[in-house]
């Protein structure tokens, strides 16, 4: 009996040590990762340590999300780009390379070097403004797209439209996908707002049609984004004096708080003809004044 204890015994004894065998050998292959001890990697590289192997997927995993990251910025980039009333071709590269436009041409691209400027420390500097004057076709939405595209370029996000689409898309907002037409509005008018710059193109021709509702509508907008010291970029075909007499006081005001600089185009129509038809020859049936915009010291 005696014999057959010992026996049992021991068995048990075995069994114990069996179980702490396997527990050593399991922390043995736990600490073979941690202590680098060389383990195969289904490569043609050879062997790696865990850290080597940690390294590696750590590099990998950072080069995809860059990957993604500038998938991601090149289509907002494109995004901005193919905004309906943005030309693709309005750019300075495409300007005409004409000694009368030279000065204008500067004055544009040094918006563009006072807007990085501002935009780097936009808490302790003053937004530049700008507003861009000229005949029909004498080229101000070229410099005014000129100007977004140079901004998007460089990684900034410009947003550009025509009053006349801003005005439409707001007043005809409809209810869409259970988001209410107001609810649409308010979100348009805060990106009308805060976006970091604004470029409102064909403001105002000498025929438009301004009621009171018009004039608050633009009213607020320039004066929002004053407040917020945000940039604005304007294109007007008409006077000032014209301007002034159909927005009224309010409005007239909006424009000098957003205190501008300044360029005046020469009065040449470059759109040309339309096959054999010369639109300049009938241009004194147009009710869109063709004389050039005098500034007055007054105003700005």
């Amino acid at each position: 009996m005696n014999n057959n204890y010992d026996q049992n015994d021991n068995f048990s004894g075995s069994s114990a040590d069996s179980d702490q065998n396997g527990l050593e050998s399991m922390e043995k292959i736990i600490a073979s990762f941690k202590k680098q001890i060389p383990i195969e990697k289904f490569s043609d590289h050879g062997l790696y340590t865990y850290e080597e192997l940690m390294e590696m997927n750590e590099k990998q995993a950072n080069i995809e999300a860059e990957r993604k990251l500038r998938a991601s910025h090149n289509r907002h980039k494109n995004e901005l780009r193919m905004q309906t009333s943005l030309n693709k071709s309005w750019t300075f590269e495409n300007l005409d390379t004409n000694p009368s436009i030279n000065e204008c041409i500067y004055k544009a691209e040094q918006f563009t070097v006072n807007f990085a400027k501002y935009r780097r420390d936009p808490k302790n500097t003053t937004a530049p403004n700008l507003i861009i004057c000229g005949i029909t076709g004498s080229g101000k939405s070229h410099f005014a797209g000129a100007i977004t595209h140079r901004l998007i370029s460089q990684d900034f996000e410009p947003h550009f439209t025509t009053f006349r689409i801003l005005l439409d898309t707001y007043l005809n907002a409809r209810t869409e996908n259970g988001t209410s037409g107001e609810n649409i509005k308010f979100e348009l008018m805060q990106k009308i707002k805060t976006c970091e710059l604004l470029v409102l193109d064909d403001l105002v021709t000498k025929n438009t049609t301004v009621t009171p509702f018009i004039t608050d509508f633009l009213s607020d907008i320039l004066r929002s984004r004053v407040n917020l010291n945000l940039s604005t970029v304007l294109t007007l075909s008409t006077t000032f004096e014209q301007f002034h007499q159909q927005f009224g006081n309010y409005a007239m005001g909006s424009i000098q708080e957003l205190n501008p600089r300044i360029i005046q185009l020469p009065a040449v129509n470059h759109r040309g003809k339309i096959g054999n038809y010369d639109p300049e020859r009938c241009i004194t049936t147009s009710s869109v004044s063709q004389e050039p915009i005098q500034l007055s010291d007054q105003l700005f």
